[in-house]
């Protein structure tokens, strides 16, 4: 079980340096204030609420999936919503990042 949760913390510590390294990337590219421009060009309340209804999305996305897995599952094998809007999240990143 150590070896687990070692291993899942080296790939959220490599998730957050390779996220970084690319935000990073991209401000070097194109500096602070072409990427700040945009922002404020489309909006911070725009930006606000599509974040906002895309993790709400999510949200319903991970519940439903968590109500029809528990359905199926004993009570002590029941699956906590923050793990399944995790596995939901990380599949999605997967989904998008590899090509169809």
């Amino acid at each position: 079980m150590k070896r687990y949760w070692l291993f899942k913390g080296a790939l959220s510590v490599l998730s957050l340096i390779v996220g970084t390294g690319i935000l990073v990337r991209i401000i070097a590219r194109d500096g602070w204030q072409d990427v700040l421009g945009e922002i404020a060009r489309f909006g911070w309340a725009p930006l606000l609420g599509f974040v906002l209804l895309s993790l709400g999305n999510f949200a319903l996305y991970s519940l439903r999936w968590q109500l029809i897995t528990n359905s199926h599952l004993p009570p002590e094998k029941h699956l906590s919503m923050l793990a399944m809007y995790q596995h939901r999240m990380s599949g999605f990143a997967v989904g998008y990042l590899t090509p169809a």
